[in-house]
């Protein structure tokens, strides 16, 4: 029975563990520890019952496929979100929208900007300097909020601290202008 194979249930666990940890090393801190919180909390929830109360056929099916479906869907997620990036239909014209988003940002067009930087967002999660752009047009509309938050999401998806001390002076001006 697949269940109480060893191998595959830890190969899918690790696979599991490796998207948390690769949302967590990619700059997405909320959804790698949401990721690992609910990878440990079903593994502990599967091998408690079937080890600890003895339920080879309670809950446990249960808990294991939970535990299965989570690592499965969270590893082919970021596995699709990072091909999507690099090999994704947007990435030629990457350039060419950022700066018609920096365009209108710059002209005071405030809903081009941020539908240009959403959509660039949503094509590549990673994308620095569209999190930041999009930081400056919340910044302008007058949510210094959320304008924070994804400054401190641009700052830690800037791993090679290329825009580091761009993002200090913008949350600088944020905390002065408060």
């Amino acid at each position: 029975m697949f269940l109480d194979v060893l191998l595959p249930n830890l190969l899918i666990f690790a696979a599991g563990q490796t998207a948390a940890f690769g949302w967590l090393r990619t700059g997405f801190v909320r959804r790698g520890v949401l990721v690992m919180v609910a990878i440990w909390t079903l593994a502990d929830w599967a091998l408690i019952t079937r080890f600890v109360f003895g339920e080879p056929a309670g809950s446990f099916p249960w808990a294991l496929l939970l535990l299965q479906l989570v690592c499965i869907g969270e590893g082919a997620w970021f596995l699709m979100s990072r091909l999507r990036r690099r090999f994704g239909k947007l990435r030629p014209q990457r350039r060419a929208l950022f700066g018609e988003a920096l365009q209108h940002y710059l002209r005071d067009e405030l809903g081009p900007a941020e539908a240009l930087s959403r959509r660039l967002l949503r094509h590549d999660p990673w994308d620095v300097a569209s999190t930041l752009l999009l930081a400056n047009v919340r910044a302008k509309q007058g949510q210094p909020g959320p304008s924070r938050r994804l400054l401190a999401r641009a700052r830690a998806l800037d791993q090679r601290g290329e825009y580091r001390d761009f993002v200090h002076e913008q949350l600088r001006r944020l905390s002065v202008s408060a």
